[in-house]
């Protein structure tokens, strides 16, 4: 028999003869010219033909079961995919079906002779699907553990195999059944890993990790049991195809698992969402309300933050300048004084009229040092909020005599003219000491600014519950930028007199708020060149009530 003569059949045969004699001769013939593995392998299996057929169909129907799970779960895992796109549920199909075929040709189906496969077709396809199985276990396993499997060994495997695919669809299987061995090989190599990657989830807790370790364990015993048939350690069917089917069960168990768990949390979810839906109205009331509510508390907080900012940056242009009128239009009288006493002290004035002269400068550093100090004293009262008034009833025009008489020295010096219309009968309520302090700023600015020979005037008149108190000077006036500045209160202004007397600039401040603290108002008419008139609004009272609050106080 030559190679041309031989028909190929590489699958198991039930052949049944009749015997008439006690004792049969078995002749079998068997040639190989191309497959690795030739001959009859395994034992030869002899009984009756009903025994024979019921095994073979008991073979049958478990290779029916277990491929028509296979194809049950490829095509629904598959339709699963075309549902909605997942690698996972691609590659467990793909896996599904590619065993399921194994099972068909390695279990000799019936329906295999329809087919009109040559025994070497049928082969090669064994062989490219035992080929294109490894690697889609081995992306099975990259899906399922994207952060343990490493990746950069997913390519060359997936290259090593299309690879070997090539090779058997183009090599004569005088070469490509040699390849068994290789492949049972690389089996071992990818349980290798598996082992691997199910080491490191153990590591990381993954609760799945039980179920893939026994359906790989159920894997790895059905490809050791083949490897050993293959090496005729064992003459048995082949169990790999339940190994591989076991494996797959519990990979698509703990899939089950978990798509059940995010069913059961989408549910939740929708729930929640629904509950959402329904109260969305009033979810959004609450929260506007609640914004609005922090948004008026911002606002709030904001505006004491800005008030505080003001404040303190009030305080601390207080502070420049207090400390600048003490370092200036203090310490200068003081040192005027001091000089003065020291030329005294060292008898150094040749005549009475240099004493004189001295003395009067001693008296007017004096008189100014007392005057700025009793601004500053109200003026930080005012910067502090400690300005409070406490009104009494008294007569203007006491109040005016005495402020003439403080400034006598001073109007005598310079010459000026000084007029008196002030009612006797024109009575206020307000804090005396500060209308004091008020009359003799204004008294000391006119009597400052007016040229010698000029005159000051000082009238006052009712109206409408108030008495009206002018003071209106014949100095040089107050040219328009700096009125508008003192007017505004924006800054400190400070300007010398006719004779060059100093000021802090404190004064005209202290009155306006003096007389706001008083429940009054002060108002300022100036011209440049013509003069100054101050007028002052203070709360009017009876003469009848004076005589009254005399007679309290005393």
């Amino acid at each position: 028999m030559t190679k041309y003569q031989t028909v190929a059949r590489y699958r198991d045969q039930l052949i049944t003869v009749e015997v008439d004699e006690p004792e049969a001769v078995l002749l079998i013939r068997v040639s190989n010219f191309d497959h690795r593995k030739s001959g009859i392998t395994g034992s030869i299996r002899i009984g009756l033909p009903d025994q024979m057929q019921e095994a073979a169909m008991r073979r049958w129907m478990r290779a029916h079961v277990l491929l028509g799970i296979l194809l049950i779960s490829g095509i629904y895992f598959l339709f699963l995919h075309a549902i909605r796109a997942d690698k996972f549920r691609l590659s467990f199909s793909l896996l599904c079906l590619l065993v399921a075929l194994r099972v068909f040709l390695v279990n000799g189906m019936p329906q295999l002779d329809a087919l009109h496969l040559s025994a070497v077709n049928v082969e090669r396809i064994k062989y490219i699907d035992i080929s294109l199985i490894i690697p889609l276990v081995v992306m099975l396993v990259s899906i399922l553990f994207p952060f343990e499997f490493p990746r950069r060994l997913l390519n060359p495997i997936l290259g090593l195999f299309g690879l070997l695919v090539l090779v058997i669809l183009v090599a004569p299987i005088s070469m490509f059944s040699y390849l068994i061995p290789v492949m049972f090989g690389l089996y071992i190599l990818v349980c290798l890993l598996f082992i691997h990657v199910l080491a490191l989830a153990w590591i990381r807790g993954r609760k799945d990790v039980p179920l893939y370790t026994l359906g790989f364990l159920f894997l790895l015993a059905g490809v050791l049991y083949d490897l050993a048939v293959e090496v005729s350690f064992l003459e048995a069917d082949s169990m790999a195809q339940w190994g591989m089917l076991l494996f797959l069960a519990t990979f698509a168990l703990v899939y089950s698992d978990n798509q059940n768990q995010v069913y059961r949390k989408s549910e939740e979810l929708s729930a929640e969402l629904e509950m959402v839906r329904n109260n969305l109205e009033s979810m959004v009331e609450e929260r506007t309300e609640a914004l609005q509510t922090l948004s008026r508390e911002l606002e709030q907080q904001k505006k004491k933050l800005e008030e505080g900012n003001k404040e303190l940056r009030e305080s601390m242009l207080a502070r420049n300048r207090l400390f600048a009128i003490i370092g200036h239009d203090v310490k200068a009288p003081i040192g005027y004084l001091r000089q003065a006493l020291e030329m005294l002290i060292d008898d150094d004035l040749k005549g009475e009229r240099e004493q004189k002269d001295v003395l009067r400068m001693m008296a007017s550093s004096a008189e100014v040092t007392y005057n700025l100090l009793d601004n500053l004293l109200v003026w930080g009262r005012s910067q502090t909020g400690r300005l409070r008034a406490n009104p009494q009833v008294f007569c203007l025009l006491d109040l005016v005599d005495e402020g003439l008489e403080l400034v006598a020295v001073g109007l005598k010096e310079k010459e000026l003219k000084v007029e008196v219309f002030v009612n006797e009968e024109h009575c206020v309520n307000a804090d005396r000491d500060q209308l004091f302090v008020v009359i003799r700023n204004l008294l000391s600015n006119a009597m400052k600014f007016t040229p010698a020979q000029g005159s000051i005037v000082l009238s006052s008149r009712k109206n409408n519950g108030q008495i009206l108190l002018s003071v209106r000077d014949t100095g040089i006036g107050i040219p328009e930028p700096i009125l508008s500045k003192i007017k505004g209160n924006k800054e400190q202004i400070t300007t010398q007199g006719t004779q060059g007397e100093k000021g802090s600039g404190l004064g005209l401040q202290i009155c306006r708020e003096i007389m706001e603290t008083n429940h009054g108002w002060m108002e300022m008419q100036s011209e440049s060149g013509k003069g100054t008139t101050i007028t002052l609004g203070i709360p009017s009272v009876l003469r009848v009530d004076v005589a009254s609050e005399t007679s309290t106080e005393t």
